[in-house]
């Protein structure tokens, strides 16, 4: 059963698709543009930790990192292994919703609780907070007007998907930077040790952070379209 609060949010949301075509092209832009969504989050990374000097404050940003991948990769799970409820545009019809023009439906059979893109996005956010509390006030509000609810404009999530994403994304990452996970002291040794092959996998890393991981999903879609071949199916 859908909650109230995802009707009422969406709804008020939907009431503004078709109103411009425009706006619903640009919102549907900036979903696909990454670089804008998050970009700046992945330099800020950079950015703290090459102003910052103290191992300690080190290795606690390399734990908020391994807390980032580590929760992005729970909430995948939640929609794949959970059920709560479909996307939106799957129940378009039975509850009035528009769909915004252009709107491609995928993973129509899964669970859209809750959003994976807005749960790694808002960890990122919360890993900006950890570091300066102006800058990741300034992170959270971005998250959520550019990456979060241009999906629940869409309506690839329901409100709940994103007040999810925004509970387990921030805890997660809070928690890591405050307690430190075991991986991080040796990840700081790695680096001490052989910064060539640090720095060019901490470049991936962030960038197919900032990218939402869309390399590693294009690499698992082609190897079960292999896999489907390979067995004749």
């Amino acid at each position: 059963m859908l909650a109230p609060f995802d009707q009422a949010i969406l709804g008020w949301l939907n009431s503004y698709v078709g109103s411009s075509y425009l706006f619903d092209e640009i919102v549907r832009s900036i979903t696909g543009w990454h670089f804008v969504r998050a970009g700046w989050l992945g330099c800020f990374v950079w950015w703290a930790w090459f102003a910052e000097t103290d191992d300690h404050r080190r290795i606690k940003l390399l734990s908020a990192l391994i807390a980032v991948i580590l929760i992005a990769a729970v909430s995948r799970g939640m929609q794949t292994l959970t059920f709560v409820h479909l996307r939106p545009f799957v129940v378009a019809d039975a509850y009035g919703f528009q769909i915004p023009r252009n709107v491609e439906p995928f993973l129509t059979s899964r669970s859209s609780f809750p959003s994976d893109t807005a749960t790694l996005y808002f960890a990122m956010a919360a890993l900006v907070w950890c570091i300066s509390r102006w800058w990741g006030a300034l992170a959270f509000a971005w998250v959520l007007l550019i990456a979060a609810l241009p999906r629940v404009y869409l309506t690839y999530h329901w409100p709940s998907d994103v007040l999810a994403a925004f509970v387990l994304g921030t805890t997660a990452v809070i928690l890591a930077y405050r307690y430190c996970l075991p991986g991080a002291t040796n990840l700081h040794k790695f680096e001490r040790v052989r910064p060539e092959f640090f720095y060019p996998l901490l470049f991936v890393f962030i960038y197919q952070i900032v990218d939402a991981f869309d390399l590693v999903d294009r690499a698992v879609f082609g190897a079960k379209g292999l896999a489907k071949l390979a067995l004749g199916n």
